[in-house]
């Protein structure tokens, strides 16, 4: 009956002479908006199990073989797969013991302090959907799957969502990341030592104390071969696999992998590769030409790349970026796949990228428009993040006159582009942004991380020949006024 009411709409649309850009664009918001309230609905479901369950816990998995560590979803720091999790059962790279605890208090209601970043976003009041309810109410991997965890919580399980990293390989040294996730950022701290903030960003001594140091590439990896004795009887529950890094495009085992699913179809799995897309042109070759292939064995192929800025700054906090070069292979990948493959804009807002945040928006937003397809759907769509880690660069240090500032650009550009660019879920996560920008937190050390940010941007100057003063203008003010 609904559908059919509004079938009725757009025809009386069609009669009134409304352009077909006009009606797609009603019906594309309708569908965002539909999708909105079925995860408001979905998520009482899943509130009933336990107001603190996710089933991310059981069904997705951030697998780093390169050092052994892992976790269900990204915002729980990483802990380290004990060689005993994998010595009879390669499964046990996904079911640890660490994350059979954090289960167990789930499904008791308790709250699990290393998922902060959503019981942040749910005290903020219930308009706000964290992370949690996104992903335990995925229709494809997460939501329908429900019951089985329900019926056997103890039970180890296979991932429906896997993000596997083989290597830590990278052309790039983006500000928060590390040397165990980066070789760029290794070769550089091997030879200059860690960032003199007061954590010593990019300690080596402190990750081969966690565990997180890489196993090189000419070692044997015991993970890595757990995960091949794995990847059969893995491969059968899969829904989604997303091969991430380091850089995915310069290791062999991503080409493997594959390969073996062009080989082998699998019509129901989404197949997603995370990619700076500043690599040689002869690996952005390789990839169209391959996610074109496989496109036809499985339901979709995503391409993740990561920016949050626009031009220089861009360039600054992924150093190595080619902001140019970035934009025009997202282009490419628009135009020269098909209709299967999507790119999704993976944003990580931090204290740095204020001042060329919506301009980098309204670069999507051209590109977005112009590969719109004839239906008005999109092929390229982003989802906003925020950095929490290091702190100095987390937006909670700036001063409340620059947070304000921030926010009321983020609204206003919202308002503006939710009828012509914005989908529901994009307006959603940017008013989440906006709310996390004007937070003011309790912190006895603001004042250390302000002086740390101030340390970072003149070591990045020294090491990398960088100009910091002259990008960050509103930031260089802040630090100034901190001092006086």
């Amino acid at each position: 009956m609904v559908k059919r009411k509004i079938y009725k709409s757009f025809i009386a649309l069609t009669k009134k002479n409304q352009s077909l850009d006009y009606i797609f664009r009603l019906y594309k918001r309708y569908l965002s908006k539909s999708y909105i309230n079925k995860v408001k609905l979905n998520a009482i479901k899943i509130n009933e199990v336990s107001t603190s369950f996710c089933t991310a816990k059981w069904y997705q998995q951030t697998l780093f073989l390169h050092n052994g560590m892992n976790h269900s979803c990204y915002h729980p720091p990483m802990h380290k797969i004990s060689l005993e999790d994998i010595e009879n059962n390669p499964a046990g790279l996904h079911n640890t013991k660490h994350k059979k605890v954090r289960r167990k208090q789930m499904i008791e209601g308790e709250r699990p302090s290393e998922c902060s970043y959503c019981w942040d976003i749910e005290d903020k009041g219930k308009d706000f959907l964290s992370e949690r309810i996104y992903k335990s109410t995925d229709q494809h991997w997460s939501f329908p799957f429900v019951q089985n965890i329900i019926q056997n919580p103890d039970k180890d399980i296979n991932p429906k969502y896997l993000e596997v990293a083989f290597s830590n390989t990278c052309n790039l040294k983006c500000s928060y990341c590390t040397p165990d996730v980066s070789s760029s950022w290794m070769d550089e701290v091997n030879k200059l030592g860690p960032f003199p903030t007061r954590y010593k960003h990019g300690n080596l001594e402190w990750i081969k104390q966690e565990g997180r140091m890489p196993y090189h590439f000419t070692e044997n990896n015991p993970y890595v071969d757990a995960f091949w004795k794995w990847w059969p009887d893995l491969y059968k529950d899969l829904k989604v696999l997303r091969i991430t890094g380091g850089e995915p495009l310069l290791s062999s085992h991503t080409w493997k992998i594959l390969e073996d699913i062009r080989s082998n179809p699998k019509k129901d799995l989404i197949l997603s590769i995370n990619s700076n897309l500043c690599v040689l042109d002869k690996w952005i070759d390789k990839t169209i030409e391959v996610t074109n292939s496989i496109s036809k064995n499985v339901k979709a192929v995503e391409i993740h790349a990561s920016c949050e800025a626009h031009g220089e700054i861009a360039e600054f906090i992924r150093f190595g970026m080619n902001y140019d070069q970035f934009i025009n292979n997202v282009e490419r990948f628009l135009k020269e796949t098909n209709e299967k493959t999507k790119v999704n804009i993976m944003i990580t807002y931090n204290n740095l990228c204020g001042d060329s945040f919506l301009k980098f928006l309204d670069d999507i937003k051209k590109l977005r428009l112009k590969y719109q397809n004839e239906l008005g759907f999109n092929k390229l769509v982003f989802r906003v993040n925020y950095v929490t880690w290091p702190k100095y660069l987390s937006t909670n240090i700036l001063p409340v006159d620059l947070k304000k500032k921030l926010a009321a650009e983020i609204t206003n550009y919202s308002k503006q582009n939710a009828e012509n660019f914005l989908e529901n879920t994009e307006v959603d996560q940017l008013m989440r942004l906006k709310e996390y920008i004007l937070y003011k937190p309790n912190d006895d050390d603001l004042d250390d991380d302000i002086n740390d940010l101030s340390i970072f941007l003149k070591e990045h100057d020294i090491r990398r020949n960088t100009n910091s003063e002259k990008l960050f203008p509103s930031i260089y003010q802040f630090l100034n006024n901190s001092k006086a």
